[in-house]
């Protein structure tokens, strides 16, 4: 099912717990990873009782100890081939907005996704169907429920834009009070998010954020601008997530002092893929801010044929897994690639990174580092 919520909390333990209230609401809620991940950027922390050490074993700043506070919060087979990105025989709705877009106006997705049909048959869940944005001179205010749910495996649920004449994909702001744009929860699969712009602030932790055993989700032909991160992908603990891919898209000015930035920030994924996209301007200069940061752990990595230019410090850090880094162009990193580890953390990195080009780097200069 398909809920409808304005504002994407989880609440799933007790407010008692003081290590996990990081934004010191008085209750256990997603937003408390934004807080979090400011502390590690280094905010104070919220009082004596709060450790960034959240799993307790004396080794932080690490990729566990979030692992940990996203298990609280939250608490298939891989896919080989792209989604079918149409859906001829599928029902369609268009939103129904005014042009120009009034300034108070919210777009909640909630009543189109409750119209859609779920239909089983022969044990096989029918496709729910195809929403789509149209373009307005004005950009939107989102209200999105969280999804829970998608389509088949050759008939994905798909939430696609209709461009302008000219090209222009439909603007979506973040509302102010959602941590993220798009959040997809663990039981998600088989969704194509097509043709949208998506637009954060540094408040807002990620334009979209999948969490937990996602599987089959393609986004495609999307800008992803500002917010601290572009797509977040957390599977939380192998197996994780299962297939997710990143296709001709545009990671654009993630930059936010309240916690580490990154254009794709990946963890506990079978199989991930990036290609054919541009990132520009992907973090504040930091070494902790990235345009792809793949944090230690097995699974398939994938970026090829994509322009990275301008991060915060690394183009790629691959920490762990099995990569196919090739013919990109990394222009202006701090470190074009990085491969491994420095404190041996993690599985070890394999696979390829070759056919690359380093353009003007900048300091400290590396092209490559293990």
């Amino acid at each position: 099912m398909l809920t409808a919520l304005a504002v994407l909390v989880l609440s799933l333990v007790p407010a008692s717990v003081p290590q996990y209230d990081w934004d010191l609401d008085g209750r256990i809620t997603t937003a408390d990873l934004t807080a979090y991940d400011a502390c590690l950027a280094g905010a104070p922390l919220p009082s004596p009782a709060h450790s960034i050490d959240i799993n307790g074993n004396d080794v932080y700043p690490e990729d566990a100890d979030r692992t940990t506070l996203i298990s609280v919060l939250t608490g298939g087979p891989d896919d080989t081939g792209f989604i079918p990105p149409l859906c001829p025989s599928c029902p369609v709705l268009t939103a129904d907005v005014p042009d120009p877009v009034p300034p108070s106006f919210t777009l909640d997705l909630g009543p189109l996704l409750s119209r859609l049909p779920r239909e089983t048959h022969l044990g096989v869940t029918g496709t729910p169907g195809v929403i789509l944005l149209p373009w307005r001179s004005t950009p939107y205010t989102i209200a999105l429920p969280i999804l829970d749910s998608g389509g088949t495996p050759g008939r994905p649920l798909i939430l696609a834009g209709i461009p302008s004449p000219d090209g222009q994909r439909p603007s979506l702001r973040i509302s102010g009070a959602a941590p993220v744009g798009i959040h997809l929860s663990g039981n998600v699969s088989h969704l194509v998010i097509d043709s949208l712009h998506l637009i954060g602030t540094p408040t807002h932790s990620a334009c979209i954020r999948a969490f937990g055993p996602v599987h089959n989700i393609l986004i495609q032909d999307c800008i992803l601008e500002g917010s601290a991160i572009g797509l977040s992908v957390e599977g939380l603990t192998m197996p994780g997530a299962g297939t997710v891919r990143s296709h001709r898209n545009i990671y654009l000015r993630q930059a936010s002092s309240f916690q580490h930035n990154q254009g794709n920030y990946i963890s506990a994924c079978q199989f991930f893929s990036c290609t054919e996209s541009v990132f520009y301007d992907t973090g504040l200069p930091n070494t902790f801010n990235q345009a792809n940061y793949f944090v230690a752990g097995a699974g398939r990595r994938i970026l090829s044929h994509s322009f990275v230019r301008n991060p915060g410090f690394a183009g790629v850090q691959a920490r762990g897994g099995t990569y196919s880094i090739t013919s990109n162009i990394f222009e202006r990193c701090g470190n074009a690639i990085g491969i491994g580890h420095p404190m041996s953390y993690g599985n070890i990195p394999t696979g390829d990174f070759s056919s690359n080009l380093v353009l003007s780097p900048k300091a400290p200069g590396w092209g490559l580092a293990i």
